[in-house]
């Protein structure tokens, strides 16, 4: 028999263990024996109770700290000294493409891309001497390869020794790809600034270039020409070359104007054709160089965008279609642009090209911000992107085929506008049955005396170069129309409207602003809210007169 110390003895031992449930057996004899019995097993019942609440406050922190881990957005991996992962949570999952069963046990080194093993693999080595900050690491993700910034610390035991590390991956593509899409943004907004200044003062020469030119057409009849004998053919051959280069100039100012407007968020009815039009042009000094353009463009309607928008879309998948053929041989290469409608209504245009194609395995990312297939420091991979971003959010779709070595076809499919679009013809020209008096104020006297020797015929026209000089010519003489610039120094066109509306309101009603682009915000929006006729440079003598018979009633 088991002496009564022994057991005593036996039990405390077992407590000392963690057995909880060991207890001195009681004879209930109110002895000493029962006395030391009752108190042993008094301290194991309160062992027991206090065990139990620890483990609850654990496992209860353990919940939290569990919960925690899931809920970080960021990608967080517990890894060993040896370089393989214990356990990450949902976020690391998702980013590396592996169930929560599947990533404990990965190695680090086969988590990152080939040229990042050395880092991987010396990390515990590395992190028990300093933590590792913001480095950019390269990884194989489960939509390929990328590179995100990584932070990693070393965490130790009660002695000190580096029992594993957490590694953080901030996963920053989304910031990365809306900041890009914020300084494409900005880029353009400069661009489109810098390019309407330009287009201004070109617009400006331009307006008196071709206003004289159609002048002088129009003086240099055949018996005018008669006296040069056989020259008159060759000076009416140059006269007549001199009007198509400047009118190519013209179509070449206002595509770019097409294309950086200052109104990047107003939309209204677009006319897709002629901006796939104003594309070629824009592009056509690359294009000929690598294939030719093949229009097939059908009777199609408007739709509803943003023009500068719609433009860049368009602008993208023409240029890349573009950078998909080397240069040269140009005849066995080709770009087909058409457009139609298709059972719905919907406007489909189709850009294919006989390029090099893209890879079966790249066509499902193709839409991807940053996935380029182009090599490093010529593609952003934001171009595409955008282009779905802009598509989608005209309730169109955009859509990819590709054959290697063949070639690619992108179908931009967008909803017909529901406006009526403003018409564009220009009515019948009637000449006046009165003479008018025509006001110019423009700082640029060629732009007055060419409006002047154009409407000389039917009109009496003065012009002045400063708004302060119309004002005083005003107060003393009556002009049935006033032609008003509106960019001008020391007086704009905006300010000389004010004070016509303070000292003059009766004349408000015939002026006619001219603009050779309108590049500042307030002078857009200051055109937007009139609601009188405007006339942008450069204009054609056809155009003016048509537009005077108009604000006079003779029209």
């Amino acid at each position: 028999m088991i002496d009564r110390n022994q057991e005593i003895v036996d039990v405390l031992i077992r407590l000392s263990q963690g057995d909880m449930k060991a207890r001195l057996q009681r004879s209930y004899d109110r002895g000493v024996d029962d006395a030391i019995a009752y108190c042993v097993n008094l301290l194991a019942t309160e062992f027991e109770r206090l065990l139990a609440e620890r483990e609850q406050n654990v496992r209860a922190q353990r919940n939290v700290l569990e919960a925690t881990l899931e809920a970080l957005l960021d990608p967080v991996l517990l890894v060993d000294p040896a370089g393989l992962v214990l356990r990450g949570n949902r976020a690391a999952s998702a980013l590396f493409g592996l169930g929560a069963e599947a990533l404990p046990g990965t190695s680090l080194v086969a988590l990152a891309t080939p040229d990042e093993s050395a880092f991987a693999a010396g990390l515990a080595a590395h992190v028990e001497r300093e933590a590792v900050r913001d480095r950019e690491t390269g990884f194989r993700i489960a939509e390929g390869h990328t590179t995100l910034p990584v932070s990693a610390s070393a965490y130790r035991d009660a002695e000190g020794q580096v029992r594993g590390i957490v590694v953080v991956i901030r996963d920053d593509r989304d910031l990365r790809a809306a900041r890009a899409q914020l300084q494409m943004t900005d880029r353009l907004a400069a661009m489109g600034t810098i390019a309407a200044g330009v287009a201004h003062e070109i617009n400006n020469p331009l307006a008196f270039v071709i206003s004289n030119l159609e002048f002088l057409a129009e003086e240099l009849d055949e018996k005018r020409l008669a006296p040069y004998g056989e020259d008159a053919t060759e000076l009416r051959a140059a006269l007549e070359a001199a009007c198509r280069g400047s009118e190519r100039v013209r179509q070449i100012v206002q595509d770019l104007r097409t294309f950086s407007r200052a109104d990047r968020d107003s939309f209204r009815p677009v006319d897709v054709n002629q901006l796939i039009h104003s594309t070629i042009s824009m592009l056509d000094n690359e294009i000929r160089h690598h294939a030719s353009v093949r229009l097939d463009l059908g009777t199609i309607p408007h739709v509803e965008a943003n023009e500068t928008k719609l433009g860049q879309v368009f602008l993208n998948l023409i240029h890349n279609a573009v950078q998909a053929i080397p240069p040269g041989r140009v005849s066995e290469n080709s770009i087909r642009i058409t457009s139609g409608t298709d059972a719905k209504g919907n406007v489909v245009v189709s850009v294919e090209d006989t390029g090099q194609g893209i890879e079966p395995g790249h066509l499902d990312r193709i839409f991807d911000a940053f996935f380029t297939t182009k090599p490093v420091g010529v593609g952003t991979g934001l171009g595409l992107s955008i282009c779905h971003q802009v598509v989608t959010k005209l309730g169109g779709t955009i859509s990819v085929a590709s054959v290697v070595g063949q070639g690619t076809i992108f179908k931009v499919a967008l909803p017909p506008s529901q406006q009526p679009a403003a018409t564009s013809g220009s009515a019948p020209e009637v000449a006046s049955e009165r003479r008018r008096r025509i006001l110019v104020i423009d700082d640029e006297n060629e732009v007055g005396q060419s409006v002047r020797r154009i409407l000389r015929r039917h009109h009496d026209v003065d012009a002045v170069q400063r708004a302060d000089a119309a004002l005083r010519l005003l107060a003393s003489t009556s002009y049935d129309v006033i032609l008003c610039d509106v960019m001008m120094p020391e007086m704009t066109g905006m300010e000389f409207f004010e004070r016509l509306q303070h000292e003059r309101p009766e004349l408000t009603n015939q002026v006619v602003f001219m603009s050779g682009g309108a590049f500042s915000p307030e002078a857009r929006a200051f055109l937007n809210a009139q609601k009188g006729p405007s006339l942008e440079k450069p204009f054609e003598a056809r155009a003016l007169r048509t537009l005077i018979d108009e604000v006079v009633g003779d029209g």
